[in-house]
């Protein structure tokens, strides 16, 4: 026979508890990085007034030019204005997924985790 029983007195574990923030969180972003109007330059998305074209063009200098700069062309002056840890993240997804794209999705991933923290 079939028993069931009240979830009245069952308190979530607090694996339940992340599962639940990490996938309520993880729908959120992905719902508004589906439907913003973002506008995709060289494939990357960039909002006006945001500094993402700065951060795709020193991933793209760091894997094909090996030099840490924001130019276009070849005198590749070094930039001292960002720090080179965020450059090397989008670097290294750009690198094995040939799409800036899949850096927003990492984001959004490790976004995620940290919402328990």
């Amino acid at each position: 026979m079939l028993k069931f029983t009240s979830l009245k007195n069952k308190a979530l574990s607090p694996w339940g508890i992340f599962f639940l923030v990490f996938v309520v969180y993880l729908l959120f972003f992905c719902y508004f990085f589906y439907f913003d109007n973002t506008h995709y330059t060289a494939g990357f998305p960039i909002r006006d007034g945001s500094d993402a074209r700065s951060y795709a063009t020193l991933a793209k200098n760091l894997i094909y030019h090996h030099a840490f700069s924001l130019d276009d062309s070849s005198s590749f002056t070094p930039n001292t204005f960002r720090t080179p840890g965020y450059p090397l993240f989008v670097a290294a997804i750009f690198f094995i997924f040939k799409s800036f794209i899949a850096v927003s999705f990492f984001q959004i991933i490790i976004t995620a985790f940290t919402t328990v923290l």
